[in-house]
């Protein structure tokens, strides 16, 4: 399912792009990363056997480009974790914003591992690494919950929204954060699972654990933005949502991820088909054992239906995203899943 950008990009606009900063250089190749979700992406390399990644965000959310280059910048200051270098962006004059980043050396993991390139060691040892960079984002510390891009500098209590809000606790953090998956592209569908589900979100809020200590948190590390070389972590991607949040909050979303490739566990993916003695305890087990030796830490326990209900706020919060980017055999089956995971946390 595709929940890509509809904004046209066309090559006239990639090459007037790329020769803006590239004046003296010829383009070799351009092609486009079909994998990406959300931005269009495109990969293009010069006659001086450079590469690069063109990545053009959605105009709608302006701040989220420069939320990923401020996030990145914080990463690279702070931490050890392996991120692209921005090349270059648009200045606020360009209708669509867009950002040039070094290439970051070979392929996705869930491409790696579909590909059985790894051993069941070699993927654990990766995911235990991926843990230890996790616990090393969670010592960037903050002040306050929420968005930290520059350019909010006090909290609005007028607005219930996470982007562009700051927040005195985690609790009011959160709720935001929910109210925001709610409403991503779509605030119309199923509204009368929306008046239980705002009521719902007010529950979870009120009873997930506290935390009073805010930190660095991706809320987006799964295969697809994990680079692997060799056999080892070239690049972690997309910062683009990240925000001042919870550790525990966090290590959660990236354990669903990571494991089921994409967030609920009615859709297990079939990324580890090939590795009959990998499950999901010696998965979490890595986690931690990465985790506690970057991040002394001690992570707080959420509720088991916990990613079932951050996903359902999703798949209702972009239904008409869905619905425009699918084929009819995709729609139906979303919509039976909406149903299915509403029935079963819903009473």
């Amino acid at each position: 399912m595709s929940y890509k950008s509809k904004e046209p990009i066309t090559n006239e606009m990639i090459t007037k792009v790329i020769k803006k900063h590239f004046p003296a250089q010829k383009i070799q190749a351009v092609s486009e990363i079909t994998e990406s979700f959300v931005n269009p992406v495109y990969s293009f390399s010069l006659d001086s056997d450079e590469s690069y990644i063109l990545k053009f965000n959605n105009p709608r959310w302006p701040m989220k480009q420069r939320r990923e280059i401020e996030s990145m910048k914080k990463v690279q200051s702070n931490t050890s974790v392996p991120t692209p270098n921005v090349f270059a962006f648009s200045s606020n004059k360009e209708l669509i914003p867009y950002m040039i980043l070094e290439k970051a050396p070979g392929m996705e993991l869930r491409q790696v591992i579909k590909s059985k390139e790894l051993t069941t060691d070699e993927v654990l040892s990766i995911i235990q690494k991926i843990g230890f960079f996790l616990g090393e984002l969670h010592t960037i510390k903050f002040d306050f919950f929420g968005d930290f891009t520059s350019i909010y500098n006090e909290v609005d209590k007028t607005k219930n929204f996470l982007w562009g809000n700051r927040f005195q606790t985690w609790q009011s953090c959160f709720k935001a954060y929910c109210q925001d998956i709610l409403n991503w592209t779509d605030r119309e569908s199923f509204p009368e699972y929306r008046k239980k589900l705002l009521k719902e979100i007010d529950e979870y809020a009120a009873n997930i654990p506290s935390t009073t200590e805010a930190c660095f948190v991706h809320s987006d590390i799964q295969p697809s933005n994990i680079i692997i070389n060799k056999k080892d972590i070239s690049a972690i991607i997309d910062f683009e949502w990240s925000f001042a949040g919870s550790a525990s909050f966090d290590f959660y979303m990236t354990k669903a991820g990571f494991y089921f490739s994409i967030f609920p566990t009615v859709f297990s993916t079939d990324i580890y088909a090939d590795y009959s003695n990998l499950n999901h305890q010696r998965i979490s087990q890595a986690f931690i054992e990465g985790y506690s030796k970057s991040n002394p830490s001690q992570l707080d326990t959420y509720p088991d239906d916990f990613m079932d209900f951050i996903w359902l706020l999703y798949m209702i919060g972009s239904w008409n995203w869905s619905k425009s980017s699918s084929i009819p055999e995709e729609i139906a089956q979303y919509e039976a899943d909406i149903h299915k995971i509403y029935s079963q946390l819903i009473k």
